[in-house]
């Protein structure tokens, strides 16, 4: 069986070499079937023929003008319209104005976030809001860590600097107003810290806010 398999092969191949593919399928003088050719022609375009099959079809072609048509269909490069140039930019506005779009809308989704986290954290402890804005304040918290045991609050009270502390967590602030404001820690009287220099004293206020956390009234 598998002779007579073999056999049927080497019988088909020799068919397509020698033309002989049945008396319906068109045949040029060169023995060679056209829808062969055009079969090939891709690969031919493509240079992934052998030297070969190169030779067969271009002499195929030289006499063969349906086979010579079809290759010059394939060959024809594809090309854009006239205005599709135009058309892609008076598209790029629109795309710039959905972008920008999208970015707000991302936007504000975040802020609704943060005011809804905000009112939420209002209403079940009022304290956050009783030094107005409370958003300065909550990236300070925010900016707290073991590395960072002090942050200065970006908001002003007349000629005072507002930073926030951890509570019960003061050595690295006092250390910090003893260098800037060059004097020395005295005292601790009530909710406030003594610093002097032995010719002025100053004091700093302090403040419990939001349960954990401390805020210093320093002088500039």
């Amino acid at each position: 069986m598998s002779e007579t398999r073999n056999e049927n092969m080497d019988r088909t191949a020799d068919e397509i070499m020698n033309g002989d593919m049945g008396e319906n399928t068109p045949q040029t003088t060169d023995g060679i079937r056209c829808c062969l050719i055009k079969d090939i022609l891709p690969l031919y375009l493509d240079d992934v023929v052998s030297e070969e099959t190169k030779f067969l079809v271009r002499e195929h072609l030289s006499f063969c003008a349906d086979c010579k048509k079809e290759l010059e269909m394939l060959a024809q490069d594809v090309t854009l319209p006239d205005n599709v140039n135009t058309m892609l930019n008076e598209a790029k506005p629109l795309h710039l104005f959905q972008k920008r779009m999208k970015k707000r809308k991302i936007l504000v989704c975040v802020l609704l976030s943060i005011m809804l986290l905000i009112t939420v954290t209002a209403l079940r402890n009022p304290a956050l809001l009783n030094k107005g804005n409370p958003i300065p304040y909550l990236r300070a918290m925010f900016a707290l860590n073991n590395h960072v045991p002090f942050v200065k609050v970006a908001i002003h009270e007349g000629r005072y600097d507002i930073y926030m502390t951890k509570h019960r967590e003061s050595d690295a602030m006092i250390q910090h107003i003893e260098t800037e404001l060059g004097m020395e820690f005295e005292d601790y009287s009530g909710p406030s810290y003594v610093f002097s220099n032995g010719k002025e004293t100053i004091i700093v206020e302090i403040e419990r806010y939001f349960g954990d956390y401390t805020l210093w009234k320093v002088f500039n």
